[in-house]
C-alpha cells in the first residue's frame, strides 16, 4: 500500500500575527489555491485513487476540493486526519499560547496534553488508525489531505519513529509525502518527503507499476 500526505496549502492561519488567535476556520490565501492547482497536476501524473480523504476543517477540505476537481476525485471527510486539539488553549491569543507551550519541560512536551485537549501520541494514533484501516480494507493507495502536526506525527506513529523526533520533520504548505507499507512495515519515502510543485521540474516521476 501507498499513502500519499498532503498538506494543505498556504492558509490565513499561516499568515496570522502573534497577537492574533489560534482558530480552526482559516481558509487557503489565493497563493495556497494556486499551490494547490500546482500540486494536484503533479501527483496526477502518478496518484491513480479516485478518492480523497481530508480533514474537516476548511483549509484541508478547500485544498482536498481543488485536487478533486482537477483529478476527477471523489473527497471523503475523516475527523481523524484533523488539526491537533488544543483544547481550552484554542482561541487564545498566539503569543499567548507560545508562552503556554514554553513553560511545558521540553521532553515532557510530546505527552502534555492542553486541558480537554490532545498530545502528541493521540494524534498520531488517531492518524495512524485511519491509515491502517484502509489497509487492512484493501486500499491500495490512499491520498490524505491535513495539516502540520497529524501528518508528522501519524508518520512518526506508522514507521515507529521515537516521539522525541516527530517535532523535527519538516512539511511546507502544498506538499506531498509517501509512505509505503513493505514487508510488514511502513517506511518513508526519501524522495517524495516534503515535495513541493517548485521543485517538481528536477523530480522523476515515480513508476506507476
Amino acid at each position: 500500500m501507498k499513502v500519499y500526505f498532503v498538506r494543505h496549502g498556504l492558509a490565513e492561519s499561516n499568515l496570522i500575527e502573534v497577537g492574533s488567535t489560534v482558530g480552526q476556520y482559516a481558509r487557503l490565501t489565493p497563493e495556497g489555491r494556486t499551490q494547490m492547482a500546482e500540486l494536484a497536476r503533479f501527483i496526477g501524473k502518478f496518484v491513480t485513487t479516485n478518492t480523497v480523504y481530508t480533514s474537516p476543517l476548511p483549509r484541508t477540505r478547500e485544498s482536498a476540493r481543488i485536487i478533486a476537481d482537477i483529478l476527477n476525485m471523489e473527497v471523503m471527510i475523516d475527523e481523524r486526519l484533523a488539526e491537533i486539539d488544543k483544547g481550552e488553549w484554542q482561541g487564545k491569543p498566539v503569543s499567548e499560547v507560545i508562552e503556554l507551550e514554553a513553560a511545558v519541560d521540553i521532553d515532557d512536551r510530546p505527552f502534555y496534553r492542553p486541558p480537554e485537549g490532545e498530545n502528541w501520541l493521540d494524534v498520531g494514533k488517531r492518524v495512524s488508525d485511519c491509515v491502517e484501516e484502509l489497509r487492512k480494507i484493501g486500499v491500495e493507495e490512499a491520498l490524505l489531505v491535513s495539516h502540520d502536526h497529524p501528518i508528522r506525527m501519524g508518520i512518526g506513529a506508522l514507521t515507529n519513529q521515537p516521539v522525541s523526533q516527530w517535532e523535527s520533520m519538516r512539511l511546507d504548505n502544498a506538499s506531498v509525502t509517501e509512505l509505503t507499507y513493505i514487508d510488514g512495515a511502513w517506511q518513508l519515502n526519501d524522495t517524495l518527503h516534503n515535495f513541493r510543485p517548485a521543485a517538481i521540474a528536477k523530480y522523476r516521476l515515480p513508476s506507476r507499476t
